[in-house]
């Protein structure tokens, strides 16, 4: 659905804020959609090659405790590493109503 669409783009970008601490020299996204006939799922995977020691800044602090409460109104599951974030969000699917 497109409000899971927007909650995916959204994580993302919080993902991107929170791993730029470490001055990465570019970035990995990867994602993925399932669908099933009871729910629909987006996973990505955002990853850094470092520059420099991570030092959290007030961004990403703010970007980490957004992604999480995300995350978390979606039932989905945020797993966090030093150079990596990986999210999975679902949404439950209605079934078709038959007339």
């Amino acid at each position: 659905s497109l409000d899971l669409q927007l909650v995916a783009y959204r994580s993302i970008c919080h993902g991107m804020i929170m791993l730029s601490d470490c001055a990465p020299e570019g970035y990995v996204l990867s994602l993925k959609t399932l669908n099933t006939p009871s729910r629909n799922a987006i996973t990505f995977n955002i990853r850094v090659n470092p520059s420099k020691h991570r030092q959290p800044t007030d961004a990403s602090r703010t970007a980490d405790i957004l992604l999480a409460a995300r995350v978390k109104a979606h039932g989905g599951r945020l797993r966090r590493h030093a150079n990596s974030i990986r999210v999975v969000l679902w949404e439950a699917v209605s079934p078709p109503v038959h007339q």
